[in-house]
């Protein structure tokens, strides 16, 4: 059995290939956010679930207006993304300037945020102590 069921072959092809298209574009957009060479902020990337994660992405998104001058934000709720990651709640990652980063001495480019509920006060503590970008 294939991914589309009893319909032709080329249809499923051209629809398999679509969603790689579609995956490709995202996957891409997210590389570029957290291998930006340009930028001397720290990047905060959030996973959410639309459906399930609606409060966490809330005081994500709070914080993102507080402090979006101090430090770039983005946030992914397209489900064939969230699928390849597999996971079981929200996921946020503070990614430094890579500018900052000495991987030499062993330092980390990014963390995870512990918790599996994102709250604003929380986040903000965890933004500041993980990223580079102290203001």
């Amino acid at each position: 059995m294939t991914l589309c069921g009893n319909r032709s072959e080329t249809h499923c092809a051209s629809a398999k290939s679509l969603y790689d298209l579609f995956r490709w574009f995202y996957v891409r957009k997210i590389d570029a956010f957290i291998g930006d060479l340009e930028s001397d902020q720290a990047g905060v990337l959030g996973y959410f679930d639309e459906a399930t994660d609606s409060e966490s992405m809330d005081d994500f998104k709070e914080m993102s207006l507080k402090h979006g001058d101090a430090y770039r934000f983005a946030m992914v709720t397209e489900k064939t993304i969230l699928e390849d990651k597999k996971m079981g709640g929200p996921l946020v990652y503070v990614y430094k300037s890579l500018k900052f980063v000495n991987e030499k001495s062993g330092e980390k480019k990014r963390a995870r945020y512990p918790g599996s509920v994102v709250k604003s006060n929380s986040l903000e503590n965890f933004i500041y102590e993980k990223s580079e970008n102290k203001t």
